[in-house]
């Protein structure tokens, strides 16, 4: 049987999601900071659509923020990832409500 527990269902918007409730939980004066995390998503999403390198991403980015090659390899491969139609495929099938 397989589970899906908070799986990653489209990257690109759960992780746009998630930018953006971290911002808001931020004060005003945080505005700076928040307005340069979100260029950075912007810039990551170009530089994984263009099939960037990790020496291209740290250029761009700076600062890895714990991105290493492994990692940046991995959302490389997985960034595209959407499985927003498999719930709905699923309809019908006996699950468990443990």
């Amino acid at each position: 049987m397989d589970v899906a527990v908070s799986p990653a269902v489209n990257w690109l918007r759960q992780g746009r999601c998630n930018l953006l409730a971290e911002l808001r939980r931020g004060s005003a004066g945080q505005q700076r900071v928040e307005a340069a995390g979100l260029r950075r998503r912007e810039t990551t999403v170009r530089l994984l659509r263009r099939g960037a390198t990790y020496a291209e991403y740290r250029a761009a980015v700076g600062d890895p923020d714990g991105v290493t090659p492994a990692r940046w390899r991995f959302i490389s491969a997985n960034y595209t990832s959407d499985a927003v139609a498999d719930p709905r495929a699923m309809r019908g099938t006996p699950s468990c409500s443990c």
